[in-house]
């Protein structure tokens, strides 16, 4: 599984058609105009290697980086904008005040047993 590349999001994205991983690829197109000058430029893209292997009969072969990006990030960009707009709720304050109380239980257990050892150490040393 290849999730190191030149992308963020090769090899955690998946194929919508069959479900594979999706690993980028550079691409450079070319193409000849009629003055004769070839034109190239990068196409970056998200390959199914699933879809590679068997000729591409079952799903799209390569999808286009930029488009696949900009989708990611403008649904990112909503849901961060969500949770900016919530207000905040008690529930935070709710878990502080569990965890804090849960804490000092532990405290006072830890206090009462090392009090125990240390009567227990008297003892021996008697």
């Amino acid at each position: 599984m290849t999730t190191k590349g030149q992308s963020l999001l090769s090899g955690n994205i998946f194929c919508g058609h069959c479900g594979s991983r999706l690993t980028f690829s550079p691409d450079t197109n070319r193409y000849s105009k009629k003055s004769g000058e070839v034109v190239s430029y990068n196409v970056a893209g998200y390959v199914c290697k699933h879809g590679a292997t068997i000729g591409g009969s079952v799903c799209q072969q390569k999808y286009i980086a930029k488009r696949v990006d900009d989708t990611v990030r403008s649904i990112l960009q909503q849901v961060f904008a969500q949770i900016r707009e919530l207000p905040p709720t008690d529930t935070w304050e709710r878990q502080h005040e569990r965890q804090l109380s849960d804490n000092r239980n532990k405290v006072k257990t830890a206090t009462r047993n090392a009090s125990k050892l240390d009567k227990e150490l008297s003892a021996y040393k008697k």
